[in-house]
C-alpha cells in the first residue's frame, strides 16, 4: 500500500500489517468511511471533498505534529468547506496540531 510507505522508510512501522493498521486509522480518521472503499482509490476517483480530506490527512500515519497545508477549501461548496474546517479542528483537538 503505497500511503504506508512513509512509515516503513522513516522506521514507524516495519511490520507491514502495522503499516495497513495505521494507514486505515487514518483514513477512517479523515471521515471517509469504510476505509478499504478508500485505501486504494486514485485520487481522479474522488470527489473534491474526498480528495481534501485525504490530502488534510495524509501524514497522519507518521504522526506528525505540525503541517502546512497550503491547499485552501474556498474552491470547495458551502458544506464540505464546513466539514473539512471542522476536521481540521477535530483533529488539532485530538493530536494536539498547530
Amino acid at each position: 500500500m503505497i500511503r504506508g510507505e512513509p512509515l516503513e522508510v522513516q522506521r514507524i512501522a516495519a511490520a507491514a500489517s502495522e503499516r495497513e493498521r495505521r494507514v486505515m486509522e487514518a483514513i477512517e480518521a479523515s471521515g471517509l468511511r469504510p476505509a478499504s472503499d478508500f485505501a486504494f482509490r486514485y485520487p481522479h476517483e474522488l470527489s473534491g471533498g474526498q480528495r481534501q480530506r485525504g490530502r488534510d490527512r495524509r501524514r497522519a500515519p507518521c504522526s506528525v505534529r505540525r503541517s502546512w497545508l497550503p491547499e485552501t477549501v474556498s474552491m470547495l461548496d458551502v458544506s464540505i468547506r464546513t466539514e473539512i474546517l471542522k476536521l481540521l479542528l477535530d483533529l488539532r483537538t485530538a493530536h494536539g496540531l498547530t
